[in-house]
């Protein structure tokens, strides 16, 4: 998958969780940005077209990964969305079913994320949705 111009966002205000995340994609042949929070990530999907899913987390200041799926539905970013969290799946799930996924970070969630940001991919093109 990499070099096709695909590419997916990691966002996260902790850089080193945020190079984990874009490792296991990467490794699994995603090309991956990198948004330090919320406002950094709002302004790469602006300039970037071809950013086809973000990854983000949910707790970061200024702007949770919730308020970030919300402001960028608001701005005409209707590609899949992720969410990592520590906090209980279920529950999120629960009071957010617009997010196409949230990952539990874990020990393992960089094989689950990778898993369920290609399996977004390949449904968005077979839906004919990609940038």
């Amino acid at each position: 998958m990499a070099g096709n111009g695909v590419r997916v966002l990691v966002v996260d205000d902790d850089m080193f969780s945020a190079e984990l995340a874009a490792m296991a994609l990467e490794e699994g042949g995603l090309d991956v940005v990198v948004a330090e929070g919320g406002m950094d990530a709002l302004e790469k999907v602006a300039t970037d077209s071809g950013i086809a899913v973000v990854v983000s987390d949910m707790h970061m200041p200024f702007i949770n990964g919730v308020q970030l799926l919300e402001a960028l539905r608001e701005h005409g970013f209707f590609q899949p969305f992720v969410l990592l969290t520590a906090d209980d799946v279920t529950a999120l799930r629960a009071k957010h079913p617009a997010i196409a996924a949230i990952v539990a970070k874990d020990g393992g969630f960089q094989e689950t994320l990778f898993r369920v940001v290609a399996d977004l991919l390949v449904t968005n093109r077979t839906k004919g949705e990609m940038p």
